[in-house]
């Protein structure tokens, strides 16, 4: 047996909510560019799959009930949470903003540069900033969120990984 929330249809929810914050089909259907039947239909779905009245309604007017009211409340902190939970699903599918890269010449000429157009392309909101300089830099001064150098550190205060292989892929 599914359960009530697996049930519930976040349309039929935005439906109702619209609905009593309209003060009626009429004026929520003009609002959402939808007839005013659709949205009946999706409070009789609602009303029948919670098995309660949610609305009273005559040919003038809608009362809510106070199953209805208590619906409401919780149909605004479930259609709140989802837009939040949307929000948060769309920000971590295009990362965006400067990334400023410090790394030696020969490096970027000859394994970042062939791949720039690609990154480019996949990540579009992203504004690249590449420093090239063979020298160790002060990251906090020279304002590098990554820097790649080559070879053996010195005896340095640097956080630092060591890596045989690096594998780009974008």
């Amino acid at each position: 047996m599914q359960k009530l929330h697996e049930l519930l249809r976040m349309g039929d929810l935005a439906a109702f909510v619209g609905i009593v914050d309209d003060g009626g089909f009429a004026e929520s259907a003009r609002r959402r560019g939808v007839s005013a039947s659709t949205l009946s239909r999706s409070v009789t779905r609602l009303e029948e799959q919670l098995k309660v009245t949610l609305l009273r309604r005559t040919t003038r007017s809608i009362e809510i009930t106070p199953e209805g009211a208590a619906v409401l409340a919780e149909a605004r902190e479930i259609l709140d949470r989802s837009e939040a939970l949307q929000e948060i699903a769309t920000s971590g599918q295009a990362p965006a903003g400067p990334l400023r890269v410090n790394a030696p010449v020969p490096y970027v000429l000859h394994v970042l540069a062939p791949h720039l157009a690609e990154f480019h392309a996949t990540y579009p909101g992203i504004q690249l900033s590449i420093d090239m300089t063979d020298t160790l830099v002060d990251l906090i001064g020279s304002h590098a969120d990554v820097a790649i150098r080559l070879g053996r550190l010195g005896d340095s205060q640097m956080l630092h990984r060591d890596c045989q292989v690096v594998v780009l892929g974008f």
